[in-house]
C-alpha cells in the first residue's frame, strides 16, 4: 500500500521525474517525465529501461550536439554531487529544440545512480531572449544616437549615460551617476539647472533647459537638456529619461543675429533721429519766411510746403516713440495729423467737424505710410480751403471725414465733405495746380487708382494694394 501510494505521487508531480541506475540508463520516469521526452506524444507509453540517455537528445545553443559527459545527470552520477543546468532538448529533428530547466541528484542506495527532476521552461527563455534583443537593440540605437541620453530613477538620481554622453564629459560612468553629473554644469547655470529639474520632477512633467556643460576638453558648451517622466504600465512613475544637444553652435548664430539687430536698430535710430531734427529745422525756416512773405499767397503757399514736411516729420516722431521701424499704426498718425491741418487751415465758416475712421489695428509699411500721409495732407488741405469758402449759415454742420479701410488685399483711403463740392470745371482748373498734380503722382506711387465724386459735397477714394 505505501508503495502505490508513492507510486500515485511519483506520477502525479508536476514536473518531469526520471531514475537513472549505476549506469545513467533511465529505469523509472513519471508521466509528466514520459509527456516530454516520449516524442511528444499525447499518451505516455511504458518506459523501456535500456539503451536510452536519462534526457534524450540534449543540443548545445547553437544546435550541435551535447556531449553525453556534459549532461547534468552524468555529470551529477560522476562528480557525486546536485547539478542544476538549463538544457535544449530535442524531441525530433522536425520540431523545434526545448529549453529545460535540469536538476540532478545523486541516490545513495545501492544500484540506483541519479534522480533528476526537469520541467520546460522554453516560454520563459523565449521572454528572456525577446527581452534580451530588445536590451541589445536598445543599446544600439542609445550608443549610436547623436544625442547624450541619461535615465534617472524616482529618487532623482541618475541611473544611466549613453556613450556619447560620456565621450563628450569625458568621464567614466561611475562619476556620472547619482549627482555626479553636475559637477560638469557651469556654476552660473547650475541653480538654475537643479530648480528646473526638481521643480519637473516633482510635478511629473516634461522639461526642457538650457545651461552650459563642461566638455571633455574644458570648454563649456551649451545644451538642451529635455526630459520625460517614465512610468510603468500600470501607471508607476519610475524617473525620467532624457536627451542632450549641444546648441552652442545656434547660440552664437542667435547671438549674431541678436547683435546685428541690434546695431541695424542703432542705426536706423541714428537716421530716423537726424531726419527728424533736420525736418524740423526746415519747418522752423520755412515758418520764419511765413512771417516775412511780401504776400498772402507766398505765405499761403509756404504754409501748404510747411504741412507737407510737417506730414513726413510726424512719420519720423512715431517711428522715433515707438521705437520700431517695421510699420507704422495709421490711426494715430492720421487722427494727429488732421487736427495739426485743422488749426493751421481754419476755414471761414469756422469750426468743422474733423472726425478719423481707422482701426487701431492698421498698419502700413513706412514707405507706404510717407505717401498716404503727404496724399491726406493735400486732400484734407484742399477740404478746408475750399469746401467751406463763406461762414453763410448752413443747414447743417461743416464735415470732413477721412477713413481707411482694409479689404481683402486692398486699401481704401476716403476724404469725403458736405461742401460746396468740385464742379467739372474747377476740377480741369486744380488738375494743373501743384496739389493735385502731387496727389497723382502719389497715387501712382502707391500703385493705385483715385476715384472722383462730385457733389453734393465731395467724395475722392484711392484704392491702392498692400505692400505697394
Amino acid at each position: 500500500m505505501t508503495l502505490e501510494k508513492y507510486r500515485v505521487l511519483f506520477d502525479m508531480f508536476p514536473l518531469g521525474v526520471a531514475i537513472t541506475d549505476s549506469q545513467g540508463k533511465i529505469v523509472e520516469m513519471n508521466q509528466e517525465g514520459r509527456r516530454l521526452l516520449d516524442e511528444a506524444s499525447e499518451e505516455p507509453s511504458p518506459l523501456d529501461p535500456l539503451p536510452r540517455s536519462p534526457l534524450g537528445r540534449m543540443v548545445r545553443p547553437d544546435g550541435t550536439p551535447l556531449p553525453r559527459e556534459e549532461h547534468a545527470s552524468f555529470r551529477a552520477l560522476k562528480e557525486r554531487r546536485p547539478v542544476h543546468a538549463e538544457q535544449r532538448w530535442v524531441v525530433r529533428d522536425d520540431t523545434p529544440a526545448r529549453w529545460l530547466d535540469v536538476t540532478a541528484a545523486p541516490i545513495p542506495l545501492e544500484g540506483y545512480g541519479v534522480a533528476v527532476a526537469f520541467g520546460d521552461i522554453t516560454p520563459r527563455k523565449e521572454v528572456e531572449r525577446a527581452l534580451e534583443e530588445s536590451r541589445q537593440l536598445f543599446e544600439s540605437v542609445t550608443h549610436t544616437s547623436p544625442a547624450l541620453l541619461w535615465i534617472s530613477g524616482p529618487d532623482k538620481k541618475c541611473t544611466w549615460f549613453n556613450d556619447p554622453w560620456l565621450a563628450f564629459t569625458g568621464r567614466t560612468l561611475a562619476q556620472e551617476v547619482g549627482d555626479g553629473w553636475a559637477e560638469g554644469v557651469h556654476p552660473d547655470d547650475l541653480e538654475r539647472c537643479i530648480a528646473t529639474y526638481h521643480g519637473a520632477f516633482d510635478a511629473r512633467k516634461p522639461f526642457a533647459m538650457e545651461y552650459r556643460l563642461r566638455r571633455h576638453d574644458g570648454v563649456f558648451r551649451w545644451v538642451l537638456d529635455q526630459g520625460h517622466p517614465r512610468c510603468a504600465p500600470p501607471g508607476t512613475f519610475l524617473g525620467y529619461i532624457g536627451s542632450v544637444l549641444d546648441i552652442t553652435a545656434q547660440k552664437e548664430v542667435e547671438q549674431n543675429l541678436r547683435q546685428a539687430l541690434e546695431d541695424r536698430d542703432a542705426l536706423l535710430r541714428e537716421v530716423h533721429h537726424r531726419v527728424k531734427n533736420n525736418l524740423q529745422v526746415i519747418c522752423s525756416l520755412i515758418s520764419l519766411k511765413i512771417d516775412g512773405a511780401p504776400s498772402p499767397a507766398t505765405q499761403d503757399a509756404l504754409r501748404e510746403t510747411l504741412t507737407r514736411i510737417r506730414s513726413m516729420s510726424l512719420i519720423h516722431e512715431h517711428l522715433y516713440r515707438r521705437g520700431t521701424f517695421a510699420a507704422i499704426s495709421m490711426a494715430t498718425y492720421v487722427t494727429e495729423l488732421a487736427h495739426h491741418l485743422q488749426e493751421i487751415f481754419a476755414p471761414p465758416s469756422g469750426e468743422v467737424d474733423l472726425a478719423v475712421a481707422i482701426a487701431p489695428e492698421l498698419r502700413l509699411s513706412l514707405d507706404q505710410a510717407i505717401s498716404c500721409g503727404l496724399l491726406l495732407n493735400e486732400l484734407v488741405t484742399n477740404a478746408l480751403k475750399h469746401a467751406f469758402p463763406t461762414a453763410a449759415p448752413r443747414e447743417d454742420a461743416p464735415r470732413i471725414r477721412v477713413a481707411l479701410e482694409l479689404r481683402e488685399h486692398t486699401f481704401l483711403l476716403t476724404v469725403q465733405d458736405n461742401g460746396v463740392g468740385i464742379g467739372e470745371d474747377l476740377m480741369e482748373t486744380d488738375r494743373r495746380t501743384l496739389g493735385l498734380r502731387l496727389v497723382q503722382a502719389l497715387v501712382r506711387q502707391l500703385e493705385g487708382t483715385l476715384h472722383f465724386a462730385p457733389g453734393p459735397g465731395c467724395q475722392i477714394t484711392v484704392e491702392f494694394p498692400v505692400g505697394a
